[in-house]
Order: structure tokens, then C-alpha cells, then sequence
């Protein structure tokens, strides 16, 4: 088990963190009213949301990584407990090199969507990085469970 995960480990340190959340931020922002109604969002609040975080996916992309954390810190003004923004929000901490301050974000949306891999792999690459290597190990090991 600890080859698999050294071995997820360096896939993590691989992927550019960049890419990544582009990655996630192209798949998971592109919510349309109608899902966010489902989700029990006001649409009107639920499209600004959408907006703020949409800008901040282009402002990553661009590299703007402190606008991009304060747009979506915008989008959680409006909608606290949406998943994607937080693991989003997270996902840019972690880039800035915040790990500490990343990791409540990761953990909350891990809270709201317990499979979020995306969230988990940060978050067990966060603990890593900051010498929580039994948390890392945990979430390394429901990740490969996962996969």
C-alpha cells in the first residue's frame, strides 16, 4: 500500500496545479439555473454566484490567482455552501501556497460532496506538504478505494 501511495503521491505533483483546477473549474461551473434550482439555490443569486466564479475560472487561467480567490470568495458570499466553490477556493489557496488556510475549504466541501476526488487529492497533497502524513495516508488510501 505505501508504493500506491508515493505513486498517487507524484501523480499529484505531476498534474499542474493549474491545469487541475482549470479542469474542475470548466466541469463544475458551467451550472445552468435550472440545476441550481434543484439545488435549492435562488436562481437570481444562484446565476450571480455562477458569474463571480466563472470570472475567477478565467482569472486563473490568466494566472490572476488573487483576483481569482477574491471573486470566488465572492461567490460563497452568496451561495456558503456550495461544493464546487469551496473546493475551488481551496484549490486556489492551495496554489498561493496557503495550505493552512486551504485545507478548512477542502474540508467543507468534502462535507458537502464526500466524493469529491478532486477535493480529497488536494486536500491529502495539502497535508502532505505541511507533515500531517496520517490524514494524507487516509484520504490517499479512499481515493485509491475510488479509483
Amino acid at each position: 500500500m505505501p508504493h500506491q501511495i508515493l505513486r498517487l503521491h507524484k501523480l499529484i505533483r505531476r498534474k499542474s496545479c493549474l491545469q487541475h483546477l482549470t479542469g474542475l473549474l470548466l466541469i463544475g461551473l458551467t451550472l445552468s439555473p435550472f440545476a441550481s434550482r434543484l439545488l435549492g439555490a435562488d436562481q437570481e443569486n444562484s446565476v450571480q454566484a455562477q458569474e463571480y466564479a466563472e470570472k475567477a475560472m478565467r482569472l486563473v487561467r490568466s494566472g490572476n490567482l488573487t483576483e481569482a480567490e477574491a471573486e470566488l470568495r465572492r461567490a460563497l458570499e452568496v451561495e456558503p455552501g456550495n461544493g464546487l466553490y469551496l473546493s475551488s477556493l481551496g484549490a486556489v489557496l492551495g496554489m498561493e501556497h496557503r495550505l493552512d488556510e486551504s485545507n478548512p475549504y477542502l474540508e467543507k466541501a468534502l462535507h458537502v460532496n464526500p466524493g469529491d476526488l478532486a477535493a480529497r487529492r488536494n486536500l491529502a497533497s495539502n497535508q502532505f506538504q505541511l507533515g500531517l502524513l496520517q490524514p494524507a495516508r487516509e484520504n490517499l488510501e479512499r481515493i485509491l478505494r475510488a479509483s
